[in-house]
C-alpha cells in the first residue's frame, strides 16, 4: 500500500517546498481551511470509507491500507470523524441491489 509513506511527512512535504512546517501550515489553511494533520484526517478518512462502500475488504485490512498500524486506533479515529462505527457505515452506505 502506497499509504501513508507516499505522501511524506509534514516536514518532509515542507523541506520538499523549501518552506518551514509552520508556513506550510500557513498555505494548507489558506488553501483549503485546515493545516496538515487535519487534511491528512480527511483524506485517510475519505480513503476508508470509499473503501467499505465498494469493496468487502475487513476493516482491520482498510485501517492497515489507510495507515493504521492497531485496528484499534482506525477504529477510534473513523468513530469519532463519522460518528459512527466501520461497519455500520459499511451497512448504511453500500447500494441495494434491485431484484427487478
Amino acid at each position: 500500500s502506497p499509504w501513508p509513506n507516499a505522501f511524506g511527512t509534514e516536514g518532509e512535504l515542507a523541506a520538499m517546498l523549501n518552506l518551514s512546517r509552520r508556513q506550510l501550515n500557513r498555505v494548507l489553511i489558506q488553501n483549503y481551511g485546515m493545516g496538515y494533520r487535519q487534511k491528512m484526517l480527511r483524506a485517510r478518512m475519505e480513503y476508508a470509507g470509499n473503501l467499505l462502500r465498494t469493496t468487502d475488504q475487513r476493516v482491520g485490512q482498510i485501517g492497515a491500507l489507510v495507515g493504521y498500524t492497531a485496528e484499534s486506533s482506525f477504529y477510534k479515529a473513523f468513530q469519532s470523524y463519522y460518528h459512527m462505527t466501520p461497519q455500520e457505515y459499511r451497512s448504511s452506505r453500500k447500494p441495494v441491489m434491485s431484484s427487478k
